[in-house]
């Protein structure tokens, strides 16, 4: 069975299964690189949003990848604040309010 079959029969019945695998890498994320034969409507994502962001495992899994993010996101910026001083930073230097010279991101 294909990725997309997979996903639309486990999506519609998430209560009957404990995992989900997916092989098919070419699902998400395929269309929209520039293609022109990309399917009008909208992505899988949007379709299934509601299903997903009700299913307990997968509102878990997303709530890990964003406190993930957060980790990565703190990481660079002490590293780059590092690099820019030529030194390990202060407390006070990383709550100064900017990732480092060239951020832009203006914490």
């Amino acid at each position: 069975m294909g990725g997309n079959q997979t996903l639309n029969i486990a999506i519609s019945n998430l209560n009957n299964f404990a995992y989900i695998g997916v092989f098919s890498s070419g699902l998400f994320n395929d269309f929209g690189r520039g293609r022109t034969n990309a399917p009008a409507g909208p992505s899988w994502e949007e379709q299934h949003r509601e299903a997903l962001l009700n299913n307990p495992v997968a509102r878990g899994f997303m709530d890990a990848q964003e406190e993930l993010h957060q980790v990565q996101e703190s990481i660079q910026q002490y590293v780059t604040k590092t690099l820019e001083l030529g030194r390990v930073p202060s407390e006070e230097e990383m709550d100064s309010g900017s990732c480092g010279h060239g951020c832009g991101c203006s914490h």
